[in-house]
Order: structure tokens, then sequence, then C-alpha cells
């Protein structure tokens, strides 16, 4: 695994993580049952009660509000959240005013039903199975409680109403998704004919459900697909559902694309409502990032750097990262460093791709030859520290 803390850590919102931070102090002070959940985070996952957080509710006081606004917290009212405050840009929790003198922290997990099932709770759940927000009360403490919240592209905080049609479509399209073609070989039309199939999905999924819906849903299975061949990425989800947590701490998508697939990407891209803002994958001067805020997904699209660069060899080797190769990487909040897990390890290499590299000039015959033996570093998880220090 790749420590990327520092890499990720954001200029100007020192003041606003030190309140989430100081929030978060006193919450767990309050309540038992998450500390012992924040420890178990730290030991099993390397994680911090930080990394999970979606939302932290406090009582409405005149005093409240001033500290949000000192934090550069600005009032954007939410479906079900007319008090609900936003940092933009720096990767921090929502903060709500409400009208309770409980404090509730709302952690974000991929599925509510796991997480109670892990903790073996039986208490009820606010939502429908397979509908866009589900939420249910996790452990109580002295007017301190801490939730579990599961989204698939919904920013409100409380349960929409969709369909018996629309969640069967949602199901569907995952499935869909998850098992969609993805070598279409290696001659020169095969990457055109993998993005055009896998636009036709995409659209059918806008069509039926909304752009963002469709969009949660699509880069579950992209998770999935990429754990399929990262052991890395493999060994910290098993770790973290163990606790019943899921993905619900990701924090960039990273692809890797060739010419031939670039503008196919980011066509797919805009129609799950992408858009480009600042701040690339480090250490990758020709990438671009796009952010999908409603589904709260963030995408790195490192693109070729010549025919016989790095990106440009790692395509030709494993695929392009939307069809066969798959994500390059998937960076997570970790925020504990040094925390253990299986290193990046080389990938076996279809023949067929070699030979393709060496017909396009990207390999020589005699690397081909090494490769063909020893295998090429395929894909990663990086833990990024992009939070305070809960």
């Amino acid at each position: 695994m790749t420590n990327a803390g520092a890499t990720m850590q954001a200029q100007d919102h020192t003041k606003a993580r030190a309140l989430v931070d100081e929030l978060l102090a006193e919450f767990l002070g309050k309540n038992a049952h998450a500390r012992d959940l924040s420890e178990r985070l730290a030991e099993r996952t390397g994680t911090r009660l930080a990394d999970w957080v979606d939302s932290i509710e406090v009582p409405l006081t005149a005093r409240e509000r001033a500290r949000f606004g000192a934090a550069g917290f600005a009032h954007r009212p939410a479906p079900g959240s007319p008090e609900h405050h936003a940092r933009e840009g720096a990767g921090l929790p929502s903060l709500i005013l409400g009208n309770s003198m409980t404090v509730r922290v709302g952690v974000r997990v991929d599925s509510v039903a796991d997480f109670l099932a892990a903790w073996r709770l039986e208490h009820p759940v606010d939502g429908e199975p397979f509908s866009q927000f589900r939420a249910s009360l996790a452990f109580h403490g002295q007017y301190a409680d801490l939730h579990v919240v599961e989204r698939h592209g919904y920013r409100g905080f409380t349960p929409v109403y969709n369909s018996e049609h629309q969640r069967l479509m949602s199901v569907r399209h995952a499935e869909t998704f998850r098992r969609r073609h993805r070598d279409f070989g290696v001659d020169d039309a095969a990457e055109s004919r993998g993005v055009e199939h896998t636009l036709r999905m995409v659209e059918s999924a806008v069509h039926d459900l909304g752009r963002d819906w469709a969009c949660d849903l699509f880069f579950a299975a992209e998770r999935e697909y990429w754990q399929r061949r990262c052991r890395a990425g493999l060994a910290q989800k098993a770790a973290q559902d163990t606790l019943g947590l899921g993905w619900g701490n990701h924090h960039r998508h990273v692809y890797r694309a060739s010419e031939r697939t670039g503008v196919g990407l980011s066509a797919l891209l805009g129609k799950l409502g992408f858009k480009e803002t600042e701040g690339g994958s480090a250490g990758a001067p020709a990438s671009r990032t796009f952010e999908q805020p409603v589904a709260g997904i963030v995408v790195d699209v490192e693109a070729a750097d010549g025919p016989a660069g790095e990106v440009a060899r790692w395509c030709a080797l494993h695929g392009e990262s939307l069809l066969q190769g798959g994500l390059r990487g998937l960076v997570c909040r970790a925020g504990i460093t040094g925390h253990g897990g299986p290193g990046v390890e080389p990938c076996p290499i279809e023949p067929k791709r070699l030979e393709a590299a060496v017909s396009r000039g990207v390999l020589k015959e005699a690397e081909a030859a090494r490769l063909r033996a020893e295998g090429a570093e395929g894909s990663i998880v990086v833990r990024a520290g992009v939070r305070g220090a809960v």
C-alpha cells in the first residue's frame, strides 16, 4: 500500500478540520460504543472515525452557528436538513444545526443492513431496501448518538421515495454493470467497440434512474472489478467488511486512458454528471480530475503521455482502465500511517497483449519476454490522510 497523506491535504481548510476534530472528540467522550468502533477501526483497518463521517448534527444555538461560519462552513439547505452547512472542496463531513439536544454523528457505509448484521443490532432502518437513502441508529450515548447512513446518488437527510419499479431497475442495472463485457480484443478498433458498449449501458441506466443514482451504481461495480485484480485492495476491503463498512471511505477513483479511449471516457463521465475540477493525481502531470458532487465520486484520469510513456505502456499491458484493465487505483481515506497490508504484486500479462505491444512499438521483444515470465505492476490501493486527527 502507498501512503499519500501529505499530497492529499488541502491548504486552506485548517480551521474547518480543527472544528470537525473538536466536535468528534467531544462526541467520543460521550459515547462508549463509538469509542469502541473508533478503536477497532484503527486496529483492523488503519482508519479513523473521521475517515467515515458523513455528517455531524449539533443543537441549534447562536454559538454553534457562529463556529460554523468562522470555520468556513456555508449554509447549504438540503432535503430533510434546512440547517445543513458544508465546506466546499475540503473533503469534510456536513455540519447540521438540529432541534434536538442530542449530538448525532452519521457514519457512511455501503450497506446499513451489513453494518447492523456485523454488530448484531436489530434497530429499525429508515428507507426501503435498494432505495437511494437508508439510515439507522447504531449506538446510543449520553446525548450523543451514532447513526449509519447509506447513500446512492442522494445528498439529502431523509428517505427519498423510490417506486418499486425504480428499485427493481436499480438492481438490474447494478447487475449489468457488474458483469459487463470488458475484453474486446487488441485490434485498432477494440477500444472503440468497448467504449460504445459501455456508453450504451450508462445511457440506459441514466434513462431509468437518473444520472446520480446511475453514477453510484456504476462506480460500485468499478470498485468490485478493481479489487478482484488488486490483492491489497481486496485485503483492505475484507478488513473493513469485518465491521460492516464496505467502501464508505472511498476518496478517488484513478483511471488510465490511452489516446484511443480518452475522449470516450470523458463523454461517459459527462453523461454521469461529472464536472472537471482542479487537483489531479500527485506525480501525474497529465492527470485531470472530475467530480460528481451528488453521488460523492471523484475521478482522476491519467492521460497517455506519448505512445511509449508510462500510461500508454500500462494500458497496452493490462487494457484500458475503462475496459479490461480496470481502475489503476482506488484512493481511500485511511489516516493512520504505517498500517500494514499486502504490497503491490506483479500481474500476469496476456500473450495477445504482449504481442500487440511489441507490434505497436511500445515494448521491445526482450522486455516482452521478461514481462511474459515476471508479469507487470497492475492496480494499487492508496491510503490517504485527508482529514483531521480523530
